[in-house]
């Protein structure tokens, strides 16, 4: 009897105390997570959402918030759909610093100079705006947020794999889609997908975007600034077709396939496609552009992916692979596309060929 009391208060002393002593560990990582499956009554529900009514707002040219230089310059495009029709479109041209000698002084007139907040400074900044008001301009207010992100960015660009600046691009290994499919099959993989892998149904990549525009990298004074200043509404019909695409395109082959093997290897998917083509094609994919990758892509997750697939991907988006190849310098990097992207180094490996013949294949 004696016995069976000290039990018992032994039993109840380790209740009482068990809720201090349990090590609380942290949330596992959503990028170690299984993929989450989108049911058919989901895809309905965006499909749905899609057509009823639906917005998006472009920087362009990719890659012209990490500097503002008197040699640069940055263009805001945009609009809403709703019933399958353009409204509320709008573009902003801006000029940092000052304007471009060649342009006239009639048109030099119909910028607004402003004072923007940039790397904790005020920059004048020269701006040609048409159409709605841009909703996205006020997403940043303090000089603070302004700091934190102009770090972040610079930060990006030096780990971001961009061989671009060579005389002489690097040169990967070619492999064999057996070979692909044999690193899938034996290895922890990881997905990025970029805006090549839904080029095929409409929706442009970044190039072909600022090609449609006439948006040149390197021209201060390019197509896209004289058709705005000289015929806007050119312009505007031409993002309303842009944007347009994105209610009309459905997943492709590639989607269904990258769906299935995602699924069954238990891989995530990192995108940087704004569409919805991977949650059609029932997957939700890992997305940047809702939540800043650097949250979760640490060492620790890093070092335990032995190989990324990059799959329609131009270039090195939020400086995922320059991260990668940091912290794990055994890791694999493998890119499928048409042509060979500016990331790769000779330590890589390239699968040269069309997505949407190749993906279906695995």
């Amino acid at each position: 009897m004696q016995k069976s009391l000290f039990r018992l208060l032994g039993l109840s002393i380790l209740i009482l105390f068990l809720p201090h002593c349990t090590t609380k560990y942290p949330p596992l990582n959503p990028l170690f997570q299984s993929p989450q499956a989108v049911s058919q009554e989901e895809i309905i529900k965006i499909q749905n959402t899609l057509q009823k009514e639906t917005g998006w707002r472009w920087v362009l040219p990719e890659g012209s918030t990490l500097v503002k230089t008197p040699s640069t310059k940055e263009n805001v495009i945009g609009c809403k759909i709703k019933d399958g029709q353009a409204y509320d479109i709008f573009f902003t041209v801006k000029y940092f610093y000052k304007l471009p000698k060649s342009l006239s002084q009639e048109k030099k007139e119909r910028f607004t100079l402003v004072r923007e907040e940039w790397n904790n400074e005020q920059i004048p900044t020269y701006q040609y705006h048409y159409g709605a008001h841009d909703a996205g301009a006020s997403n940043i207010k303090s000089p603070e947020e302004i700091q934190k992100k102009v770090l972040k960015k610079k930060t990006e660009k030096e780990l971001m794999r961009d061989f671009s600046a060579f005389s002489t691009k690097p040169t990967p290994r070619n492999i064999s889609v057996e070979e692909c499919a044999q690193i899938i099959k034996n290895k922890k993989v990881m997905f990025l997908t970029g805006s090549g892998l839904s080029l095929s149904v409409g929706i442009p990549t970044l190039q072909k975007m600022n090609s449609e525009l006439g948006i040149s990298k390197t021209k201060l004074v390019d197509q896209f600034v004289k058709d705005a200043l000289y015929n806007p509404e050119k312009v505007a019909n031409k993002i309303a077709d842009i944007n347009k695409s994105f209610i009309l395109a459905r997943p492709t082959p590639a989607h269904y396939a990258l769906t299935r093997l995602a699924l069954t290897k238990n891989a995530q998917i990192i995108t940087g496609n704004i569409d919805f083509l991977h949650e059609m094609s029932g997957i939700k994919p890992y997305k940047v552009e809702k939540k800043p990758v650097e949250v979760d892509w640490n060492p620790e997750v890093i070092k335990g992916i032995e190989a990324i697939i990059c799959i329609g991907t131009s270039y090195d988006f939020d400086a995922i692979l320059g991260k990668y190849k940091k912290f794990n310098s055994n890791g694999i990097i493998i890119a499928i596309n048409k042509e060979q992207p500016l990331y790769l180094n000779e330590d890589d490996l390239f699968l040269q060929g069309d997505i949407q013949a190749i993906l279906p294949n695995f």
